[in-house]
């Protein structure tokens, strides 16, 4: 644990939250500690530093240091920045008020209040380091609200700053969309001038994050760092906690989150290459438009996804891909509908699916396979029925709670489902799910 009196040392994790995007869930995280620690090869640093720091304004302060402890070569390098926005009267990204503007003519030997970006070097163990060289303590009226408007300024300027970055890059090489996967993001800040609101800062912090992350969809996540002496751990993570809500950090809450966007995500995948291929037999379109209705219950369309929504869309499905890998497999000659024209029974699909010494077969289903098809089969099943319970039975009956396994299963089966079609592509002419 880290102590509220010493300098930082490691680094802990406070709190982690979700924002939705278009592209999906993406994660902000709170940390209190080192920020070096923090730091991941795909990560882009924002740090702080004084403008007064010399007349050169050479790059400094504790967020450099911690960045040099894991990275000593930059020590050589605190000249090695450019700029990329300059504040003033008539700057579109970080337009500077009366007080700012009176100080900046006062000390027009200092560099101006800007953001900048070093010069990337081989050793580096990170993507990018921002600097924003800023002039916090320019006197200005003694009140909370002009502090944060200008506080909430200087992280407003950042992100056009990363993105003119990104963009340069991404145009003069061969890459991904995106260069940038992972923002760490320092306070920015002395709290000393919010005196006792933290929560000011934590607030215009997680704002930012969520800001940027909606509007950049391809970057990952957002990693917040601070440390301040006087402020422990726990009344940091109390804070946060405070700020965003329960509903916002409750785990199993983001994990349900995760799993309905990774199953959309996987089923999409799925859908796409089953569509493309070849190849085809008599239940491709069955089985195409079992999972376009699992897709719709799947998706973001649903405020609240509860257990009973999957219950028919998911035994469909099964049932569907049971028969359509059948027929992948073992062609027409196997039946897999009863004399009146209806599937057979789950318990007969997966007895033949789980033959492995069927003549000429193409291949066979796995144990683990089945049991993820089991476990489907028994809850999308009782989904049906959330309101019949035993009375002797234990659980009585099945949980919300439950659509975490539902939906855990659906994505290995999905995954597996994804699997055949890769190889089936590539010409595999035995398989094994």
């Amino acid at each position: 644990m880290i102590s509220k009196n010493s300098m930082p040392v490691g680094s802990e994790e406070l709190v982690e939250t979700s924002v939705q995007t278009y592209f999906g869930l993406r994660e902000i995280r709170f940390h209190w500690g080192d920020l070096g620690e923090v730091v991941k090869p795909d990560s882009v640093v924002i740090i702080s530093s004084n403008r007064f720091r010399k007349q050169t304004g050479e790059i400094g302060g504790k967020a450099w240091d911690s960045l040099c402890k894991k990275n000593p070569h930059l020590e050589n390098q605190r000249d090695d920045f450019k700029e990329v926005i300059v504040s003033g009267k008539e700057s579109h990204h970080w337009e500077l008020d009366p007080w700012e503007l009176e100080e900046v003519m006062k000390y027009e030997d200092f560099p101006k209040p800007s953001i900048l970006v070093k010069r990337p070097d081989q050793q580096d163990q990170f993507q990018r380091i921002f600097a924003v060289r800023h002039s916090y303590d320019t006197p200005g009226p003694e009140n909370k609200s002009y502090l944060k408007d200008r506080y909430d300024k200087v992280l407003k300027a950042c992100f056009p700053a990363i993105k003119s970055v990104e963009a340069e890059v991404i145009a003069s090489e061969i890459r991904q969309p995106s260069l940038f996967g992972n923002i760490v993001l320092s306070s920015l800040i002395n709290p000393v001038r919010f005196k006792e609101e933290k929560k000011t800062i934590f607030n215009s912090l997680y704002n930012a994050g969520k800001t940027w992350l909606k509007a950049s969809p391809m970057w990952k996540s957002v990693d917040i760092v601070c440390f301040w002496k006087g402020l422990s751990y726990e009344e940091a993570k109390t804070e946060i906690e405070n700020l965003l809500g329960r509903e916002k950090i409750n785990r199993e809450s983001q994990n349900l989150q995760s799993l309905f966007q990774v199953n959309f995500d996987i089923l999409g995948e799925a859908i796409r290459k089953l569509s493309l291929r070849t190849s085809s037999n008599e239940m491709d379109s069955q089985i195409l438009e079992e999972m376009e209705n699992l897709k719709i219950q799947l998706g973001p369309i649903m405020d609240k996804k509860t257990l009973n929504d999957f219950g028919n869309p998911t035994r469909k499905f099964t049932e569907a891909l049971l028969m359509w890998f059948i027929r992948e497999f073992f062609g027409k000659g196997v039946a897999i509908r009863q004399n009146n024209g209806r599937p057979k029974s789950m318990e007969d699909l997966k007895n033949i699916l789980k033959d492995k010494n069927m003549p000429d077969s193409k291949g066979y289903a796995s144990d683990w396979f089945m049991a993820y098809v089991e476990a489907i089969q028994n809850i999308s099943n009782k989904a049906s029925h959330t309101k019949d319970a035993g009375e002797h039975r234990f659980p009585e009956s099945i949980q919300e709670e439950d659509l975490l396994v539902l939906l855990s299963c659906l994505k290995r089966v999905l995954d597996f489902q994804v699997c055949y079609l890769d190889r089936e592509n590539r010409g595999s002419k035995r398989q094994i799910l």
